[in-house]
């Protein structure tokens, strides 16, 4: 009787695990080529790109704000008519304080039975949490917003925002207590939230450098003209003892949503974040729409400027070994430095008293001032900041 026949003398004499390990050995060695090849190709293509990049920059460095005004007026429209949603934040915000000095809102929801000339006052927790619950919203918003963008694109973000705050009014509208009324507010603070990081975020991705930091001071702009406009129909209604003091002004929320919305259908997503997401030549067709080409500098090409973004978009997936950034990293290196500054910044606004700017209408009423003298004195105050805003801009 001869010997067995052993596995691995099946074929040839040769021991499986030896050609398993083989093929292991040869996978290995082809992915490491593939890596080798598109790590080839990405020095190849950097090589490209930076002189190209090195001329979109030096062309964008030497524009004068007029002349970049006049060469990319598209993304400068765009960055302003978005950045009006803020106006609705500014809007709203005055009219929860102003509620909370009118007797229609008070007797409604504090005290029905009372006449319109002796009505009881709202609890101060619930004047407090009126005015806490859409600042929680808004925080809420904000951290959202980076998220929402990043996964979403900043297009399809804010008109789901507009779409979302929308739907949240109506909660608003036709709320019939205070805890309902909160609800809707602390609603409503999500898309605000969303609105405040998100246009300002847009105005800086479509602009060029030497219009950025003009058009992203739009939005806190778009901010002041709601608190006026918020103390001016106050101030109009302010004899007005009907339940159309509320409405009116509750009703003139969905004023805002519904241009911004049909105008945001023509804006153009960011071409940063279609760079991102590996849309360059999605990139290239918005970049061609956000500048007006018969006015565009000598030497300005659409190709520099998305190699531009290409490049820069390139280093740092590099810095960050291919992961992208994410919020630890506001708190690493030489970001920690930025966002100290970018912090501190914002932290001075509300240090200042802008915070309680709000509260003006409510303690100019209990200090004994009439209700029509205490709204003028309201729209001088919220007039004021609207001053020095022309003097960020170059004459």
């Amino acid at each position: 009787m001869g010997l067995p026949t052993l596995p691995f003398m099946r074929n040839g004499g040769e021991n499986p695990n030896n050609q398993a390990t083989d093929d292991a050995i040869s996978g290995l060695e082809s992915i490491s080529s593939d890596i080798d090849a598109l790590r080839q190709q990405d020095a190849a293509e950097r090589e490209e790109r930076v002189p190209l990049a090195r001329m979109a920059t030096v062309i964008e460095k030497d524009m004068s704000f007029l002349r970049c005004v006049k060469a990319f007026w598209p993304a400068v429209l765009q960055a302003i008519i978005l950045s009006c949603a803020c106006i609705m934040e500014g809007f709203d915000l005055v009219l929860i304080t102003g509620f909370l000095t009118n007797p229609v809102f008070r007797r409604k929801y504090q005290c029905p039975e009372a006449p319109i000339d002796n009505v009881c006052e709202i609890p101060a927790s619930w004047q407090s949490a009126l005015v806490i619950g859409p600042t929680v919203g808004q925080m809420i918003g904000v951290l959202l917003s980076g998220w929402l963008v990043e996964r979403f694109g900043y297009k399809k973000t804010f008109m789901a925002s507009l779409v979302a705050l929308s739907g949240f009014i109506f909660i608003v509208y036709f709320a019939t207590s205070l805890a309902m009324f909160l609800v809707g507010l602390l609603l409503c603070g999500l898309p605000w939230g969303v609105f405040q990081t998100l246009t300002t975020n847009y105005a800086s991705d479509v602009c060029p450098t030497p219009i950025r930091a003009y058009v992203t001071a739009w939005s806190n702009v778009c901010w002041i003209i709601g608190q006026c406009l918020g103390a001016v129909t106050q101030r109009a209604l302010v004899t007005n003892t009907t339940m159309l003091s509320i409405r009116i002004p509750l009703g003139l929320q969905w004023v805002f949503p519904v241009p911004i919305f049909i105008f945001s259908l023509w804006a153009q997503e960011s071409p940063w974040w279609l760079v991102r997401k590996g849309g360059n030549e999605d990139a290239r067709k918005a970049l061609s729409k956000l500048v007006a080409h018969k006015h565009a500098p000598e030497g300005y090409t659409v190709d520099n400027h998305l190699a531009m973004i290409q490049l820069t978009n390139a280093d740092e997936l590099r810095e960050t070994n291919g992961t992208g950034t994410g919020y630890l990293d506001c708190f690493k290196g030489v970001n920690r430095r930025r966002t100290e500054i970018s912090t501190i910044t914002w932290v001075i606004q509300n240090a200042s008293g802008s915070a309680l700017m709000q509260w003006s209408p409510y303690f100019f009423q209990r200090a004994g001032m009439p209700a029509a003298q205490a709204w003028n004195f309201v729209i001088v105050q919220a007039s004021l900041p609207i001053h020095p805003a022309p003097t960020r801009f170059p004459c």
